[in-house]
Order: structure tokens, then C-alpha cells, then sequence
């Protein structure tokens, strides 16, 4: 029993096979119906579908637009057509090819697809992402490498800079909304600087002064000093050489 339903089975998978190959197959060609040169086109007046290029050659020899008839049950179909667009297409069985269409493979946006590595560098000069062998051999040891989060840092370093010009601009907007106020915040400006111009002038001027008296007072002392030694040195280049022997004699007379 078990052997005979299993043989069923097998048997009416196999028949199911069949049916659906059929029912995706033209009727004239048998071959299996597609979405780009063998599109399923029905034949209105019967009901039967086949595909665009049996269509085609069906309407060449067909004089004059007459018709022709269907491969599967002899009706004459397509009086008065030309063309095979002017065959609707069969729907139902464009949504099964759609659904046995082999899903896109996705790619790995991460990954290098020529060494397969994760793309964890970029290459500032070129404005690509590598992986570690791109960018020791493919021609970029000599650009501006950087990791990934230094990229990234970067750049949210620039985005803070620009959002805090912009909140200067949209803090300062009802300042700069007329020219004549923009005029005079200008005037302001240099007004400001030529003060602070002359306040440094006048500051390094006291400093400048002050180092001058400093100085001078320091190459007096060191004038002074000189003084002292020229005259120690005069007074013992004058006294005789033998003043140790001759005292020491006075010693012994006395």
C-alpha cells in the first residue's frame, strides 16, 4: 500500500510538472514563454496563447491582414491586425514568469570584489573606499590614506563648523537684513580695530621704554664692574716682584 501511494504521488507530481511546463510552453513553438523575445500574447477570438515570435510569423503570412489560424484549435484569429502589440498580453502567466525570476543577487557594498576584504580605508585623493590590499598594491601608497572613522570624524567636525556659521548668520540676520545697518556695523568694525591698533602701539611704546632704561641700567653695572678689575689689575701689574722676598726678610729683622 505504502509502495502504491508513493507511486501516486510521484505520479501526480510528474503530471503537475508537465501541466505547469505546458501551460508556460507556446502552443505552436513549445517553448517556454519569457519576458523579452517570447512573450505569452493571447489570441482573443479562442482563448489560446503563444508567443510573440510565433505572433510575428504568423502575421507575415497572413495576406493582407486575413487572419490566421490557431496552431491549437484551427480558429481563424487577427483579422484586421498587424502587429503583435495589437495582441493583448497574457497577464496571469507574465506574474508566474516574474515569480520564477532568479532573485538579483545583492552585492556586498562592504566588502571588496576583487580581494574580498572589508573596505575599511579610503583614499582621500581618489574619493574611494579600499580594503587593506588596495592600498598597498593597486596604487595608493603614495595618496592620503585614512581610516574610515577618521573620514568620518572629520567630516562631522566640518558639519559642526558650518552649523555654527550658520547659527552666527541666523543669530545676526535681523543685523544684516538692510544695507545701511550692514554699512554702519562695518564702520563699527573698523572703528574697533584702529583703537585697538593704537591701544597696542601705545602698550608696546611703555614696554619698549621700560627695556631701554633696563638695559641701560644693566650695561652701567657691567660698565662699573669693568672699571673696578682695569684698576685692580693696573695696581698689581705696578708692584714689584720680589715685594713676597723683601717682606720676608723684614720679618726676620724684626
Amino acid at each position: 500500500d505504502n509502495g502504491l501511494k508513493l507511486n501516486s504521488n510521484l505520479f501526480l507530481n510528474l503530471n503537475k510538472t508537465m501541466l505547469d511546463f505546458s501551460e508556460l510552453s507556446c502552443t505552436k513553438c513549445r517553448k517556454a514563454f519569457n519576458m523579452a523575445d517570447r512573450v505569452p500574447r493571447l489570441l482573443a477570438e479562442c482563448g489560446h496563447t503563444i508567443c510573440s515570435t510565433c505572433l510575428s510569423s504568423l502575421l507575415l503570412q497572413s495576406p493582407d491582414s486575413q487572419g490566421f489560424e490557431c496552431p491549437e484549435d484551427g480558429i481563424v484569429c487577427g483579422s484586421n491586425k498587424r502587429s503583435c502589440e495589437d495582441f493583448p498580453k497574457n497577464l496571469s502567466l507574465l506574474r508566474i514568469l516574474e515569480k520564477q525570476q532568479p532573485a538579483p543577487k545583492v552585492e556586498n557594498k562592504n566588502v571588496c570584489p576583487a580581494h574580498k576584504k572589508n573596505l575599511e580605508i579610503v583614499c582621500v585623493d581618489c574619493k574611494k573606499r579600499l580594503c587593506s590590499k588596495c592600498a598597498l598594491f593597486d596604487g595608493h601608497r603614495a595618496h592620503d590614506l585614512r581610516t574610515e572613522e577618521d573620514v568620518h570624524n572629520e567630516l562631522m567636525l566640518r558639519r559642526e563648523l558650518l552649523e555654527d556659521m550658520l547659527q552666527m548668520v541666523t543669530d545676526n540676520e535681523q543685523i544684516f537684513s538692510r544695507k545701511d545697518e550692514l554699512s554702519v556695523v562695518y564702520e563699527q568694525c573698523i572703528k574697533k580695530k584702529a583703537a585697538l591698533d593704537k591701544l597696542i602701539e601705545d602698550q608696546f611704546t611703555i614696554y619698549f621704554n621700560m627695556l631701554a632704561a633696563k638695559k641701560a641700567n644693566a650695561l652701567q653695572k657691567v660698565n662699573d664692574v669693568m672699571i673696578s678689575v682695569k684698576e685692580r689689575f693696573k695696581m698689581l701689574s705696578s708692584t714689584p716682584k720680589d715685594l713676597p722676598a723683601r717682606v720676608g726678610r723684614w720679618k726676620h729683622e724684626y
